[in-house]
């Protein structure tokens, strides 16, 4: 699950910086166990809690750290494959939904789809970062049409981890 992958996370971060030969097989195999018993490769859709939306942009965040620290491209196909299932619980309005709360700024799936995006175009992936810029830039117009009537967590305002993700978010796409 999503909370797994933020010791993902610290491992590759450990591996690059310290150039630790243990943290990168560790690291790489906690990625081949995800592939192995939570996701499937050939789809890359979580088994067991595919509508939890944190359980894949906290992948795509971890995958692409392992990537930035350790200079690999390793499972890059495979992540983009989750990329797209995280894109196929955005809806028609633009919104990532956790239940009927729009969850579009916790757990920040837009986040992870933009600095994805981002990523793979640093790979020369134009086309797929393509489609994840075109599902970020819903996201970004819903997040304009609904303001902060999100209704998350059980509010009709923004939170304080909101107001953040919310303001990464839109700094972000300020240059674009």
């Amino acid at each position: 699950n999503a909370e797994s992958c933020l010791g993902l996370s610290t491992l590759a971060q450990a591996a690059g910086l310290l150039g630790d030969t243990l943290c990168r097989e560790t690291a790489h195999a906690i990625i081949e166990d995800a592939y192995l018993h939570h996701f499937d490769r050939a789809t890359g859709r979580h088994r067991a809690g595919h509508d939890r939306l944190q359980n894949y942009g906290s992948f795509l965040d971890a995958i692409r750290i392992y990537h930035q620290r350790l200079g690999t491209t390793e499972f890059l196909a495979d992540a983009q494959r989750s990329a797209r299932q995280l894109m196929s619980l955005q809806h028609r309005d633009g919104n990532f939904y956790n239940h009927h709360n729009i969850y579009n700024n916790v757990i920040h799936p837009v986040k992870s789809l933009f600095d994805w995006g981002q990523h793979l175009r640093a790979h020369g992936q134009t086309a797929d970062a393509d489609e994840i810029f075109a599902s970020v830039e819903k996201a970004y117009r819903a997040m304009a049409r609904f303001g902060d009537d999100t209704q998350t967590e059980g509010s009709d305002h923004f939170e304080d981890g909101m107001t953040a993700c919310s303001g990464y978010q839109i700094a972000s796409l300020w240059p674009h």
